[in-house]
């Protein structure tokens, strides 16, 4: 009985997928990383939400048993999405103050 319940938790415990499986997620990650970075189309739309994509890069490691290169090319990404937002944010606010209020 000792080996059944045992066998049944490590059963429960694994149920994230291969690591190979999650090369495919990251790699949209990244795509979509480089096209808000090249294009800046994504920050402008405001399609590039860094709550969102943080929090998807960061699912990446609760569903894939991921290997300690993908678990630094996900902190990575969440990393490059936090300063990419951050830096839009900054942009967003210099570009909102307008010069007469600045003048006056």
């Amino acid at each position: 009985m000792g080996r059944a319940f045992q066998v049944a938790n490590t059963v429960t415990i694994n149920k994230k997928q291969s690591a190979h499986l999650a090369d495919r997620e990251i790699r949209h990650l990244e795509a979509v990383l480089n096209a808000a970075l090249h294009l800046d189309a994504l920050a402008q739309s405001g399609c590039l939400d860094a709550s969102y994509w943080v929090t998807r890069a960061s699912e990446l490691g609760d569903k894939y048993m991921l290997l300690a290169s993908q678990q630094n090319r996900v902190a990575a990404l969440a990393r490059a999405f936090e300063a990419h937002a951050l830096a839009a944010r900054s942009e967003g606010l210099a570009q909102t103050t307008s010069p007469a209020l600045i003048a006056a």
